[in-house]
């Protein structure tokens, strides 16, 4: 069989039927799997039979418009003639094309099968033992493990399967825009969901790196180590668990938690930031540590009654034109946008509708008031944007952070023209870039951060990922 580039999933797979009422519903299961394979770059039909009922027609209409599937309509005595005929629509080979259903029948499956496709039967792993070009999954989610382990057995080492962990929210924003298709990229790439809701060491056996935003999985901070907020970080047991099966079984984790940390803590990363310098010359603008808000203060006696939590970083607040520079650094490329920023503090305060010089306290997760009557042309500026020594600072960051995806803002102070680093993310959305710019630079990030690992896998003597011994070894460390 070669990778699979067509599915077709019977009706049975994604339909429950409530009794008492006689309605059909989609199953909750079968919409995140229908979404992901919308964007999964694979040919995607839904397969029924004739003499439905007109609630159940009128659904699988609808499901197959929202999710952009290819309607396939099955004769019960020989299906296979209507599968056949989809693979020559799709303009794919059958050996290509699986067949996903509930039902069991021995002689339209080796019928099937006889015209090249795949059939995968859920449920049914007890049932089926010696049909050749059929197999079983559990359940509906485990479906795209088995296409992951069909690509591999059909690619080899030729692709590199990324496991992804992300809030469905964050995951949905990039499988849009073609971030995580199923059918692997250019560059050898493709991409499987994660739950860590799920067992983890059938999902991680196909899998050779995994991508994470980890600050989705934070599950709580340690109040009596607010002086030193990376000591106080507990993740998610679901996300402490992958983070012991990627160290115990050698595997990459773009990027290894201990390298996220830091961005968490502020005072953390404003003290590494410190070290700036170093790249600083007289022959250019300044570039310096970040200046992070929790309030904005006109008078020194006004700290005394601030309502802020303690203890807090206390920074300046950088006047800067309204305009704040979006910097994305994706492995060795940069890129950045410029978006309008908090007016200059002047302007901040008039805006803020306080009198006099009164604090003026906002939330450090959502944004101040923008000043949206300011040009977002940086040669408009009285200080041009210094890119070189951005890029100079985002390598210097990749280096000292040891981050493959990350970005920070830029603003530049008025009157002295300093770029100033704000706000130092891992993994953002990166969403202001093209996406034809972004989303191949991004995979390359990603095949270079693993090929950089197994090289200095080979150097040393790291173990044969998924030995059997260390499988029995992780289960009693995760039991």
């Amino acid at each position: 069989m070669g990778p699979v580039k067509g599915v077709v999933l019977d009706e049975s797979v994604l339909f429950s039927v409530d009794d008492d009422e006689n309605s059909t519903h989609l199953l909750p299961a079968a919409e995140k799997m229908l979404f992901r394979l919308q964007y999964s770059n694979l040919h995607v039909g839904i397969s029924y039979k004739e003499g439905l009922c007109s609630q159940k027609g009128a659904l699988i209409q609808h499901v197959a418009v929202l999710y952009t599937l290819q309607l396939v309509k099955l004769d019960v005595s020989c299906p296979e003639h209507a599968l056949q005929a989809t693979s020559s629509a799709w303009d794919v080979i059958p050996d290509t094309c699986i067949f996903v259903t509930s039902i069991l029948d021995a002689v339209i499956c080796r019928n099937i099968c006889s015209k090249g496709w795949t059939v995968v039967l859920q449920g049914l792993e007890h049932t089926v033992s010696d049909m050749s070009g059929v197999t079983t999954i559990h359940k509906l989610q485990d479906l795209l493990i088995t296409l992951s382990r069909l690509n591999k057995m059909a690619l080899g080492d030729s692709v590199i399967t990324v496991g992804y962990v992300m809030k469905w929210t964050r995951e949905k924003d990039f499988l849009k825009r073609g971030a995580f298709p199923t059918m692997p990229t250019s560059n050898g790439l493709t991409f499987i969901s994660i739950d860590l809701d799920l067992p983890l060491i059938p999902q991680l056996q196909t899998v050779d790196v995994v991508l994470h935003k980890a600050t989705d999985e934070i599950s709580s901070v340690d109040e009596g180590q607010m002086l030193s907020i990376s000591k106080g970080v507990i993740f998610s047991e679901g996300m402490q668990q992958l983070d012991r099966c990627m160290k115990h079984l050698h595997y990459h984790l773009i990027d290894p938690l201990e390298n996220i940390i830091p961005l968490l803590d502020r005072d953390a990363i404003q003290n590494i930031l410190q070290d700036l310098d170093e790249i600083n010359n007289p022959r250019s603008c300044r570039i310096r540590a970040p200046h992070y808000l929790k309030a904005v203060v006109f008078k020194m006696e006004e700290f005394a009654e601030l309502p802020v939590p303690l203890p807090s970083v206390i920074q300046e607040y950088i006047d800067h034109g309204s305009i704040v520079y979006k910097f994305y650094v994706l492995g060795e490329r940069v890129f950045y946008a410029v978006r309008s920023s908090t007016p200059n503090a002047a302007s901040l305060l008039l805006s803020s509708g306080n009198k006099g010089s009164s604090a003026v306290i906002f939330d450090s997760l959502k944004s101040l008031p923008v000043d949206s009557t300011t040009s977002l042309k940086s040669d408009s500026d009285e200080v041009k944007l210094d890119l070189d020594i951005v890029t100079s600072a985002a390598m210097w960051m990749r280096g000292k952070l040891h981050l493959t995806i990350f970005g920070f803002d830029v603003v530049i102070q008025a009157g002295t023209g300093d770029h100033v680093i704000v706000d130092v993310n891992y993994l953002p959305s990166f969403k202001e870039i093209p996406n034809e710019t972004a989303i191949p630079a991004f995979w390359e990030a990603i095949q270079s951060s693993y090929k950089s690992y197994k090289y200095s896998s080979k150097q040393g003597s790291s173990s044969t990922p998924f030995a059997p011994n260390l499988i029995m070894a992780l289960d009693i460390l995760l039991a």
